[in-house]
């Protein structure tokens, strides 16, 4: 900043510059090149960001507005792409925003991750809200609120509390899924609602993946084998479901449903 108060670009980092390696708690395999900012009293933007894991990246940009009187941070508008790179490192760059988005997805392999919108903060003129939009893509096993599936498109939205995925595809217990879910409210209130088509999946698979699913929400060990169920392995199920419940009781679940056996 010039002495007559004017804003000035305070960094201009060239984009061969070396990346910079940050703090300790984001891994010795993690580092962060912010290669351009600009930067004011109460406002930080940076208008190109990449940052490395292994054979991961990240790139996007990010704007952060303060509160001029406390140094606060009051707004939050970012967009951002990732690929092949674990997704705690959101929450290691950006704290607690990141972790709210992503709390209902559990990957056992990163995916590939665009995400745009903003987020305001309590001390923010209109208060906490956040308004997020995003894309996923994995072929590997994933969990929504801990409900297994094995691959997984989709496109999303994050208002205030509620996350709507108006595209969702995917695979399950050997057959094909499409549909729509809605997850709404905080914690013991959340709610999750659901609409999907599954073609040509295994009976057996399915209910075996169902009857795990559900001791493990229990805290209960998971059943034994299954004859009936490795009998039935050939045999395939297409349905037509809709339901809605409390997202930490499966058994509150109410809706309806069809289905035919091949």
């Amino acid at each position: 900043m010039s002495a007559a108060g004017a804003a000035t670009p305070a960094a201009n980092l060239a984009s061969s510059s070396p990346p910079k390696p940050i703090p300790p708690c984001c891994g010795e395999r993690t580092s962060i090149t912010p290669a351009r900012l600009f930067i004011r009293p109460h406002f930080l933007e940076a208008l190109e960001l990449n940052a490395t894991e292994g054979p991961g990246s990240l790139r996007g940009t990010f704007t952060r507005a303060l509160d001029p009187i406390t140094l606060e941070w009051q707004r939050f508008d970012f967009a951002l792409t990732s690929n092949a790179i674990e997704l705690s490192l959101a929450e290691k760059i950006f704290g607690a925003a990141a972790r709210d988005i992503l709390e209902p997805f559990t990957f056992t392999s990163p995916p590939m991750l665009r995400i745009s919108g903003r987020i305001d903060s309590a001390k923010a003129p209109t208060g906490a809200h956040q308004s997020i939009d995003l894309n996923a893509e994995t072929n590997t096993e994933f969990r929504f609120h801990d409900f297994p599936v094995e691959r997984l498109a989709f496109n999303g939205t994050l208002r205030d509390d509620t996350l709507t995925l108006d595209r969702l595809d995917l695979d399950f217990a050997g057959g094909t899924a499409t549909g729509r879910a809605k997850v709404s409210g905080t914690g013991a209130q959340r709610r999750v609602g659901f609409d999907y088509a599954l073609k040509d999946a295994s009976l057996g698979r399915a209910i075996s993946v169902l009857e795990t699913y559900a001791a493990r929400r229990k805290n209960t060990p998971p059943p034994a084998p299954n004859r009936f169920l490795a009998e039935k392995s050939n045999v395939r199920i297409s349905l037509a479901l809709s339901a809605e419940g409390a997202s930490a009781d499966p058994n509150s679940y109410h809706g309806e449903g069809s289905a035919t056996l091949d």
